[in-house]
């Protein structure tokens, strides 16, 4: 296979990196046959002063951005009672990760280089139990992400996917696009925003049985 270029964006509160980090190098350097991953992150303070050290050591990112947390609101806009999740965290969470896709994408622009073949999100605390096979084994085209159902027909779980860049661009789009979403009729929740974003990026969506687990369901 020839050479893939893979980049992973991580974002919001690192939690358990530390301890997932062996995991992810695992799983991915599998997933990538070997390929180097390119690690572009954006995380809310604080963050300890040996979690620092340990990413600037071990993970090595190509950009990370550290700021300090937002508090968000909106006038009109409500978390669903049905499947209750506060709104400052929904868009906090939009919010950074669509940060960490800026990072990735300056980083493209300014070195001028091709974008990256594959990009990955995940949570930092994601724990991988099942191999992912390997990235030749998938469509180049198109977002791949866990079969889980969530909620409504239209959402989709959270927690991870990769897929083509310019996918993952528009995958990465829920905080600016966040008032238009919840106008155009979201349910206010995490996987039903994510849904309504890719159905209204007409992304390609492949299923697969991807079911990672968090680390504090696993130690």
């Amino acid at each position: 296979m020839s050479d893939k270029s893979i980049a992973i964006l991580y974002s919001g509160q690192p939690r358990d990196f530390i301890e997932c980090w062996d995991n992810h190098l695992k799983y991915f350097g599998a997933f990538g046959a070997g390929n180097m991953l390119s690690i572009f992150a954006h995380f809310w303070e604080p963050v300890s002063h040996q979690l620092v050290e340990f990413i600037d050591r071990e993970v090595d990112p190509c950009v990370i951005d550290y700021e300090e947390p937002k508090t968000f609101s909106h006038p009109t806009i409500v978390s669903d009672p049905r499947y209750y999740h506060p709104l400052n965290n929904i868009a906090s969470q939009a919010y950074s990760l669509h940060q960490a896709s800026l990072l990735m994408d300056k980083y493209v622009q300014d070195a001028e280089i091709e974008k990256f073949d594959c990009v990955i999100r995940t949570r930092t605390d994601n724990w991988f139990v099942e191999p992912l096979g390997k990235l030749s084994d998938y469509d180049p085209k198109g977002l791949h992400i866990t079969d889980i159902k969530s909620h409504t027909d239209y959402a989709l779980g959270d927690t991870f996917a990769f897929g083509d860049y310019d996918t993952m661009m528009a995958y990465c789009r829920m905080y600016p696009d966040f008032e238009n979403i919840c106008a155009e009729g979201a349910i206010v929740n995490p996987e039903c925003i994510l849904g309504w974003n890719v159905k209204r990026n007409n992304l390609i969506v492949h299923k697969h049985p991807f079911y990672p687990k968090l680390y504090r369901d696993v130690r």
